[in-house]
């Protein structure tokens, strides 16, 4: 069984949370982002958002459509997000 994911309430996350969301590996969210799969998060002035760490972050929903997107291509199972 999955552990439950907290998703911030912001609805952004790093590329740690973003491979347990998408159930990939974080070496697969940086190859998407390398890729043009998956654009991280910026301001309305287009700048990277990171956290305060300095991680790239990325939108949860962003994710989940790339990794839908992606799927077909993969030689992985469906995720869940119920």
């Amino acid at each position: 069984m999955a552990e439950d994911i907290e998703i911030p309430p912001s609805g952004l996350v790093h590329t740690d949370l973003a491979a347990q969301v998408a159930g990939v590996k974080p070496g697969t969210i940086r190859q998407w982002k390398n890729r043009g799969h998956l654009a991280p998060a910026t301001d309305t002035d287009g700048a990277v958002l990171k956290d305060d760490t300095g991680r790239i972050l990325f939108e949860v929903l962003d994710v989940i459509d790339a990794e839908y997107k992606l799927r077909p291509r993969a030689r992985r199972s469906a995720v869940s997000y119920a």
